[in-house]
């Protein structure tokens, strides 16, 4: 049995994920996401509700606690779903092709989960190495700033000059 954040969770699936994002010309906070990366509201809501009065730190931790509340609540949702019946057919070839069918299914689930997992750890490598390079940029003096097309003189300083002459 997998415990997940204290819960007891049985599947140990997570369904919520604390994630950071930082808005144009803010600071970084973090908000929760579900399993198809959309922003859980009732989360995002409260979050925001708080996040002028919170130091980032006390935000993520609330957002930890509220991805593990939501997937609890997940779960629990779905435990309480009234199960589909069984599949009542006479012929035997029909529970054979829903039978390898229920397997090929839960061979791709396994394989997604996989590579959703790979790539979360290649997105976070490179979301580390994006972050390294933004501060190595920033660590650069100005006359190593490389040089660009608009780094001559502007339209104004030529106007300038030449009716100086």
């Amino acid at each position: 049995m997998n415990r997940l954040g204290g819960l007891g969770l049985m599947s140990g699936v997570l369904v919520a994920y604390v994630v950071s994002a930082r808005p144009p010309g803010g600071d970084r906070t973090w908000t929760v996401v579900d399993g198809s990366y959309r922003t859980v509201v009732p989360v995002e809501e409260w979050l925001e509700a708080h996040r002028q009065v919170w130091s980032p730190n006390t935000v993520r931790g609330y957002a930890t606690g509220l991805a593990q509340w939501w997937t609890f609540l997940e779960h629990q949702r779905q435990q309480h779903r009234p199960q589909p019946g069984p599949v009542s057919t006479d012929e035997h070839t029909d529970n054979n092709i829903v039978a390898a069918l229920t397997a090929e299914i839960a061979s791709l689930k396994r394989r997604h989960r996989t590579e959703v997992t790979a790539l979360r750890a290649a997105l976070e490598q490179a979301q580390g190495e994006n972050l390294e390079l933004r501060r190595q940029l920033q660590r650069r003096l100005p006359s190593q700033q490389p040089k660009t097309e608009t780094d001559g003189p502007s339209l104004l300083q030529c106007i300038q000059r030449s009716e100086q002459r």
